[in-house]
C-alpha cells in the first residue's frame, strides 16, 4: 500500500467496525492483510514485515484505541511456511510486539506441503 493511503485505509476500517457495532456485532480480531506475501496473477496487496509492522503500530493500533475499539490484530495471515521468520521480523526486528495479538496461519493439508 502506498504510504499516502494508509490513513485513508484506517479511516475506512474504523467506519467498518463502527457500522458492525451499530448492529451489536463486535469486531474482536482483524488481520492486517490476507496472505501478505502472495503475489498473484490478479490484483494483490503485498506487505513486507516492515510495512505490516508500520501499518499496525503507527496507524491501525493507535487509531482503533483512539476510537475506543479493543480490536486485536493478527499478523502474517498466511501459510505455515516462514511463520517463525516472519513473526520474528515483524514483532521483534520492526517493533510490533506490543501491538499484535498473535499471528495467523493456514494449516492447509495437501500432499504438496
Amino acid at each position: 500500500m502506498l504510504p499516502s493511503y494508509q490513513n485513508l485505509w484506517v479511516e475506512y476500517l474504523i467506519k467498518y467496525v463502527k457500522s458492525y457495532q451499530s448492529y451489536q456485532i463486535p469486531i474482536d480480531y482483524m488481520t492486517i492483510q490476507n496472505e501478505p506475501n502472495a503475489k498473484q496473477t490478479w490484483e494483490s496487496c503485498l506487505y513486507s514485515a516492515s510495512e505490516e509492522a508500520n501499518l499496525l503500530k503507527n496507524y491501525l493500533y493507535p487509531s482503533f484505541r483512539k476510537n475506543g475499539f479493543l480490536t486485536k490484530f493478527f499478523i502474517w495471515d498466511h501459510n505455515k511456511d516462514l511463520v517463525l521468520e516472519r513473526s520474528i521480523e515483524t514483532l521483534i526486528e520492526h517493533g510490533a510486539l506490543d501491538y499484535a495479538s498473535r499471528n495467523c496461519l493456514s494449516l492447509v493439508y495437501r500432499k504438496s506441503f
